[in-house]
């Protein structure tokens, strides 16, 4: 895990802990990184196998 990773590993941990709302806005804010990373990161990690292989 980079830096970054680790961030919004740790904000969202927070946001859990302390039973706030989870969403792209609040973990930013909590992470210390702008909307935009957050929503790369799930969109990197989300769409990867949803091709579906055809026989």
């Amino acid at each position: 895990m980079n830096k970054v990773d680790i961030q919004i590993y740790k904000g969202f941990l927070k946001l859990l802990k302390e039973g706030k709302s989870i969403n792209k806005s609040s973990l930013a804010r909590e992470s210390f990184v702008c909307r935009q990373t957050i929503h790369n990161k799930i969109e990197k990690h989300t769409f990867q196998d949803l091709k579906r292989k055809v026989y």
